[in-house]
């Protein structure tokens, strides 16, 4: 799963966590919670996912 959103103000916390605003969050959200199963997720700072997508189907 892949995309683009931006990093918004939201619930203080310890500085590890970012609050993030996405054009489709009904489609992200059953992503995460209905899966398939998300253990990790990361954050990359920059418009990098048509980067990463060119070598996604590479196998």
């Amino acid at each position: 799963m892949m995309g683009e959103g931006k990093g918004v103000e939201g619930p203080k916390n310890k500085g590890t966590y970012v609050w993030f605003e996405v054009k489709d969050w009904p489609m992200w959200e059953q992503r995460l919670v209905e899966g398939p199963y998300v253990h990790h997720c990361a954050g990359v700072k920059g418009k990098v996912s048509h980067i990463h997508g060119r070598f996604i189907n590479r196998a």
